[in-house]
């Protein structure tokens, strides 16, 4: 059954800028923050469990152009898209200079490997506490503990969490606390920063048609995501116009 979802309730949100000032801010309290497309909005109308992560966060960017448009229709929080890799570089960038020890769940590990390899040519002083490439299966509650025990002893005052949409957000909701860490859900932004995943070229992000370059990469995992996902957005945006829920 459809769940009705109110956007203006998710999407609080900043700008790049101040997005990356407010989590630096943070950095010595747990929390996490999630990326939201319209796929990931979209989803939440089948899956309150999603939802309700999502309504728990720390912050909600809007990391799609259809999410960003719909909050200046709503007229909450930023116009504009805040993408997560642009936000993680951002946030790397910034701890590299102010020396804030890094984390990195998600992942292959060999998509690690190379991220720490990258990261050492381009960000030498940045302070990796570590990393871990869980294993693709569902996870007991235990298991998820050792996770976060992991985590909160390596010191690290970041942790980004790349394990895709909804499980990243889930897993934040129950274990960003028990981290001691601003979790930041980046989803597929760790084998982009490694080099493994082409990115979309500047001009490409700049018409809103990065969707497009990713789907060209990954037909068969991203045509239900991009049809289904974006469907349930759109029906719920229109929803929540039609019925006038809006800020003044």
């Amino acid at each position: 059954m459809r769940r009705r979802i109110y956007l203006r309730e998710l999407l609080w949100t900043h700008g790049l800028r101040a997005g990356v000032n407010s989590v630096l801010r943070h950095e010595r309290t747990a929390g996490y923050a999630c990326f939201a497309n319209a796929h990931m909005c979209g989803e939440a109308t089948q899956d309150a469990d999603l939802y309700a992560a999502m309504r728990a966060a720390t912050w909600v960017f809007p990391d799609g152009a259809p999410v960003a448009l719909m909050q200046r229709v709503l007229r909450t929080g930023t116009h504009h898209r805040v993408s997560g890799p642009d936000f993680t570089l951002s946030i790397l960038k910034a701890c590299a200079q102010e020396q804030l020890p890094v984390f990195f769940f998600g992942g292959t590990a060999d998509a690690l490997q190379q991220l720490h390899r990258t990261l050492a040519r381009t960000l030498p002083s940045l302070p990796i506490a570590g990393h871990l490439s869980p294993r693709f299966a569902h996870w007991s509650t235990q298991e998820e503990h050792e996770q976060a025990r992991i985590i909160a002893e390596s010191g690290a005052r970041i942790c980004f969490v790349g394990l895709g949409c909804p499980k990243q957000e889930k897993w934040m909701f129950r274990n960003a606390a028990a981290t001691h860490t601003m979790c930041l859900g980046i989803g597929a932004a760790i084998p982009m920063l490694a080099g493994q995943t082409p990115r979309a070229p500047k001009w490409v992000r700049q018409f809103h048609s990065e969707w497009l370059y990713r789907w060209q990469q990954e037909p068969a995992r991203l045509t239900r995501r991009y049809t289904q996902g974006n469907l349930n957005f759109a029906k719920a945006a229109w929803d929540e116009l039609r019925r006038g829920i809006t800020t003044t």
